[in-house]
């Protein structure tokens, strides 16, 4: 996979969202490391899908000819990008981050495949935006694990492992995941640690 990502931002994203840096840079770079064939071939199902959503619709506001054909295989949404993020993730993200005040703008219509795929779009095609989307993804699921409050620097052992296992969803799978990137989390905590005296 490609590597794009500026160097500097999982620094300016722990100095922003006041979270200790291993966790962005442990649930990115597990799932940087772990991309396989079957990621793009994901990818290319979303984009063969919304190529027919937009055919479609411009079909449907001037019907002239044939209706274009839906793909065989179709999918609104997968986990891309850099960090392996699904857009209705970062739209949930999203909206919980405005909803606390900790973000500005508006929210996002998760129900609306234009902005679903907008979204998808920027996950898909930018390292840095999708980096930037970890935190809120980290938080959010934080949250609803029951994680709240501050200072987020001062997570314990059992909360870092559930905020890393919520990035992965719920249930037993996520439960493991959160075990695995554990490991990884410590390794960078150990060299964040010493960097930072």
């Amino acid at each position: 996979p490609r590597y794009t990502l500026d160097r500097e931002e999982p620094t300016n994203l722990s100095r922003a969202w006041g979270i200790r840096k291993a966790l962005i840079q442990a649930v990115s770079f597990w799932e940087y490391w772990k991309t396989t064939a079957l990621d793009p071939a994901a990818d290319a199902v979303v984009e063969s899908t919304y190529v027919y959503l937009e055919a479609l619709e411009a079909w449907e506001a001037n019907p002239i000819g044939v209706a274009p054909t839906p793909p065989v295989v179709m999918s609104q949404d997968s986990s891309t990008g850099f960090a392996q993020i699904f857009s209705a993730t970062a739209i949930w993200a999203h909206n919980w981050a405005l909803g606390q005040g900790l973000i500005s703008g508006s929210t996002w219509d998760a129900s609306d495949w234009h902005t679903v795929w907008a979204v998808w779009q920027d996950l898909h095609g930018d390292d840095d935006y999708n980096l930037s989307a970890v935190p809120q993804v980290l938080m959010a699921g934080a949250a609803d694990v029951g994680i709240t409050g501050s200072p987020r620097l001062d997570y314990t052992s059992a909360q870092i492992t559930s905020i890393l296992a919520r990035y992965n969803g719920t249930g037993s799978a996520a439960a493991d995941y959160g075990q695995e990137v554990r490991g990884v989390y410590n390794v960078f905590e150990q060299y964040n640690a010493a960097l930072r005296g």
